[in-house]
This record gives C-alpha cells, structure tokens and sequence, in this order.
C-alpha cells in the first residue's frame, strides 16, 4: 500500500537513506566515546563532527525531495510542547 505512488518510493528510499546515516552517526558517536576515554580530544572531535554531518545528510535527502524528516517532525512538536510547560 505505501508504495503505490513514485512519493511513497521517495520517501521510503529517503527512510532506508536515513536509517544507514543515523547508523553511522551512532557508530561515530561510539568512537568518539572511546576517543575520549584515551584522551584522544582530537580524534573525539572529528567523530562528533561525523556524526552530526550523517544526521545532516538524512535530514538534507528530505529537504532536496519536498518533505520534512519524521525527526524533524518530532523534534518540532517536543518544542513547541516544552514551551507550553
């Protein structure tokens, strides 16, 4: 049923696109973790850099197709329900 428009296939390759950029960026968050506990300050920087360059890729896939990221969407509502609070 999703894929019954050539958007639904947009946004599932975008889906399957985001799913492997987030698996990287955790993956650098991982090395940076270890970097720091070796006292590697540098190393842990350009890890951290990589993994907020992968989620940038996830959500800039979205934009280039006309939509917005679910996570996006979420990170959206959680603040406009932390202003209300």
């Amino acid at each position: 049923m999703l894929l019954k428009t050539s958007l639904d296939r947009s946004i599932l390759t975008n889906l399957r696109n985001s799913s492997h950029f987030y698996q990287s960026a955790i993956d650098n968050i991982k090395y940076c973790v270890a970097a720091l506990d070796s006292k590697g300050d540098e190393d842990a920087n350009e890890f951290l850099a990589a993994a907020a360059d992968n989620a940038e890729k996830c959500e800039v896939g979205f934009r280039e197709s006309g939509r917005t990221s679910p996570p996006t969407i979420w990170k959206q509502s959680l603040r406009t329900y932390a202003l209300l609070v």
